[in-house]
């Protein structure tokens, strides 16, 4: 009986249950894959939901009805769909962390290239802006999206599936804040509406935070191999 009451008054309140927060090894945060990571997390997902947040409004710059703007939007969530499942194959074969590195670059390619391309050359040549817009639509949404699916799979390759429920919450964390300020933030560049270059200084916000996120995905898989080699360095495909 004794040995009840004491266990009880032991066991945390529900309180204090829901806000206890596994933190992750201080050994394990110092090392530069983590912040690699943490880096990558942040700017990629400051800059995912602005195109998808914004594909509507900008093709109406480019001359398109509202409705038009609603199948863009149908289109980039059709491409997310086969993005996910088709990369989710390509990083059975590739490896997690190669993929993961695939889809970000393409992702900042085609923001760089093809958004921004757009919203320059969209004013002076109608046409040849809304090619350059649809074929973003589609790549974007086919390898960015691919991203979020990789996520979790990449953070396991890189710290472990032990570590997980101590990783988990932090990235998503880092997620959850950045998509706060990011599409905001990117909403503020825009002054007015009507044209395709009130957009540009949002794609290359985006492209950017895109190029970042990049480097910082290269970053880890390095610091991985590197770890794996023992200390020395030696490329590795299929991480």
């Amino acid at each position: 009986m004794a040995a009840s009451l004491q266990v009880a008054n032991t066991r945390p309140s529900w309180a204090t249950a829901l806000f206890k927060v596994p933190l992750p090894p201080r050994n394990l945060v110092l090392t530069r894959k983590f912040l690699a990571q943490s880096i990558n997390a942040f700017f990629q997902s400051a800059a995912y939901y602005t195109p998808i947040f914004y594909i509507a409004a900008f093709s109406k710059t480019l001359g398109y009805k509202d409705t038009d703007g609603a199948n863009f939007t149908a289109l980039s969530n059709a491409c997310n769909a086969i993005g996910k499942v088709g990369v989710g194959c390509i990083a059975d074969r590739i490896g997690r962390l190669d993929s993961f590195f695939l889809t970000t670059l393409l992702s900042c390619t085609s923001t760089a290239g093809l958004w921004v391309s757009s919203t320059v050359l969209g004013s002076s040549d109608v046409e040849l802006g809304r090619a350059l817009f649809i074929t973003f639509t589609v790549v974007y949404g086919l390898f960015a999206s691919a991203y979020i699916g990789l996520f979790s799979p990449a953070l396991v390759e890189l710290f472990g599936i032990s570590e997980m429920p101590h990783i988990t919450g932090i990235m998503y964390m880092l997620q959850g804040a950045a998509g706060l300020m990011g599409t905001p933030l990117a909403g503020f560049l825009v002054t007015e509406s009507t044209s395709p270059g009130s957009y540009l200084y949002m794609a290359v916000l985006v492209g950017s935070f895109m190029f970042i996120s990049t480097v910082s995905v290269q970053w880890a898989r390095i610091e991985l191999m590197v770890e794996r080699a023992g200390g020395k360095w030696q490329w590795t495909w299929g991480l």
